[in-house]
């Protein structure tokens, strides 16, 4: 085993925020390292310093035994040491066909200058058929699965750059299950003269796949462990830390009204929505949660789930579902909610235009105001300005006019997709109070969160998801209702 790379003590600090601190960590050849923790615990971060994508802040990086200099570690330096980060999302290429990418900053693929294209063609078909891709080398990047993207980013790596150390950022994540096992499986294979690093959410991953694993937890590396020494109910306590007490004393318990919503699947009822109730979603990725509350919204058919309001209508269309009261929120806000090139208050009343348009089609700005202004203000939304473009906005703020908007609807039940997704500290709190406090106070509340602590502090039920079903619903009260608790069963680990 020969050491690579050596992490100690890294920071990095982003204006104000401290985003890692205290970080370390060993990569080593034969070893494929997972990292593991809660979302914001600095995992990624970590990563894209050592990738020299962030110079470090502080600590040491020490790389072949060279010590770093941390003001002039870049992506290119880092590179040229053997290092390849695959990122969790990847770059937007739309112009790039798979052979223009696989062969960017390829030296050797040029002969005095020229384009070689039998080695070009083989190493094409090598990744491919190694990787089981089913691509063509004229293929546009931008029209292939997000999940082929990562593959030949992974392919890129290993067989053309031939990487000594591979950082994998939760790309398992995007994967199906078939194409996931066959990675892992393929980590195993090639890890004798390199190191990889695996971040992922999954502790069954780790427990199958990695020989060792560091768990971070609010920006600091707290405990690298052997695998084998160690079981997925004692890697969920460290992950959790010190979280176990059930901090579910924001809100007190309230009784919740009648059934507005349900969704079933050919065993039976999968989720109830009742008047004065906000219910969580809970699980990884893939779980099952996001197919629940988006056939619910009727923007998705799954053969296996219906979904019913309580008069027994069936939804089976977002129209549908928002004329009989269901008002949904996605989790992709900049695709698929916001209109870029309007207002913040064409786009909050977006909804209800017809009912308050003019003869000719145009909106009477004396009827919207007074509708749009009261909101504007409990929302907080800055700058108050109702004629302020949408793309003016922060993240935080557009999601507040986003969540204006599902007001102005009236809804019986509210489906919000990970609501405080991508926005700041400080906004949070007014928009899970708002859920919580407003939208709850006459409606039925459906809304996911990669967080468990949302999910414990502002809900008043927690459906958990693992693997496609629902393995435990829990009250307010319940015992398994804490941090630890909703994270072990979306893990599932159930002792």
């Amino acid at each position: 085993m020969n050491v690579l790379v050596t992490a100690e003590a890294l920071r990095k600090q982003f204006g104000l925020n401290v985003a890692v601190e205290k970080a370390s960590i060993e990569l080593a050849t034969g070893r494929i390292h997972g990292v593991i923790g809660k979302n914001g615990a600095g995992k990624s971060v970590l990563m894209n310093m050592i990738a020299g994508v962030f110079s470090p802040n502080g600590g040491s990086l020490t790389v072949r035994g060279s010590a770093v200099d941390n003001d002039r570690w870049d992506p290119r330096v880092a590179t040229a040491a053997g290092i390849a980060l695959i990122p969790q999302e990847p770059p937007r290429l739309p112009f790039l066909t798979v052979e223009d990418y696989l062969f960017l900053g390829n030296r050797k693929s040029y002969n005095f200058g020229l384009v070689n294209g039998s080695y070009r063609a083989a190493k094409i078909r090598e990744i491919d058929e190694a990787l089981g891709l089913a691509v063509h080398r004229n293929d546009q990047m931008i029209n292939l699965p997000i999940e082929v993207q990562q593959m030949l980013a992974f392919g890129k790596a290993v067989y053309l750059d031939e990487a000594s150390v591979i950082l994998l950022d939760e790309i398992t994540a995007s994967l199906s299950t078939v194409r996931r096992d066959a990675l892992l499986q393929e980590l195993t294979q090639l890890q004798k003269d390199r190191a990889f690093v695996l971040i992922t959410h999954r502790i069954n991953e780790v427990m199958s796949t990695c020989d060792v694993v560091t768990v971070m937890r609010d920006g600091e590396s707290v405990k690298t462990i052997d695998v084998a020494k160690t079981s997925a109910s004692a890697l969920a306590r460290e992950i959790v830390g010190n979280q176990q007490i059930d901090t579910a004393s924001v809100f007190s318990k309230r009784v919740a009204g009648e059934t507005l919503l349900s969704v079933s699947d050919g065993d039976g009822v999968v989720l109830t929505v009742n008047r004065q109730e906000v219910v969580g979603l809970a699980g990884l990725d893939g779980s099952g949660k996001d197919d629940v509350i988006e056939v619910a919204a009727g923007v998705s058919s799954r053969s296996r789930l219906t979904a019913s309001t309580n008069t027994g209508t069936r939804i089976r269309s977002s129209r549908q579902a928002a004329a009989n009261g269901v008002a949904y929120l996605p989790k992709k806000r900049e695709e698929f909610a916001t209109i870029q090139g309007m207002s913040v208050l064409e786009n909050m009343v977006l909804p209800i235009a017809r009912t308050v348009s003019a003869p000719r089609g145009l909106w009477l700005n004396r009827q919207l105001r007074p509708l749009v202004d009261p909101l504007i203000d409990s929302l907080n939304v800055s700058p108050p300005q109702p004629s302020a473009l949408i793309t003016s906005l922060s993240g935080g703020n557009r999601q507040k006019v986003m969540i204006g908007r599902l007001r102005l609807m009236k809804p019986d039940v509210y489906l919000l997709a990970e609501p405080t997704r991508g926005v700041d500290i400080g906004t949070k709190p007014l928009i899970l109070e708002t859920i919580r406090g407003v939208l709850a106070e006459k409606a039925g509340v459906v809304m996911t969160s990669e967080s468990e602590e949302e999910l414990v502090d502002y809900c008043d039920r927690i459906v958990v998801f693992f693997r496609g079903r629902v393995v435990k619903v829990l009250a307010r009260g319940d015992r398994e209702f804490t941090v630890d608790g909703i994270y072990r069963l979306s893990q599932g680990v159930t002792t």
